[in-house]
This record gives C-alpha cells, sequence and structure tokens, in this order.
C-alpha cells in the first residue's frame, strides 16, 4: 500500500528551446527514467514561444528576460 502511495504516476509534457533540451534534458532523461517507470515524458523541443496554458503543458523552460507575466519563473 505504501508503495502505490510513493510512485510517481503520470504524464509530464514538458517544451523546452531545441538547444537547451538537446544540452541539458535529453542527456539527463536516462538516469531520471529508470526511478520513475510510470512516469511518461512528452517533450517538445521548439524556439517560439508556446501557450503553456492553452497547450496544457506541465513544464516550459525559457531562456530569456521575463516580461510581465501572471506566469510563475524560477
Amino acid at each position: 500500500m505504501t508503495r502505490l502511495h510513493a510512485a510517481l504516476r503520470s504524464m509530464l509534457k514538458i517544451n523546452v528551446p531545441m538547444s537547451f533540451g538537446h544540452m541539458h534534458i535529453v542527456p539527463a532523461l536516462p538516469s531520471f527514467l529508470p526511478p520513475y517507470p510510470e512516469v511518461n515524458i512528452d517533450m517538445r523541443m521548439a524556439d517560439h514561444f508556446v501557450d503553456v496554458i492553452d497547450e496544457s503543458y506541465d513544464v516550459a523552460i525559457r531562456v530569456a528576460q521575463r516580461a510581465d507575466s501572471s506566469l510563475i519563473s524560477v
């Protein structure tokens, strides 16, 4: 029962710029995926901005100055 509650299960929809995705995200996937076999990743790499809300992205990584926005950046 504990394992069922502790396991992460989901589709994680990510949008990242092409170069950032190839340099940082793709190399990290082989070590991220084995401990979380029930997490599926839908990663789209594109250099244009997407509507995160409208296209239902869970995470969007941007390498740019943040304009005034109601979105959270870290």
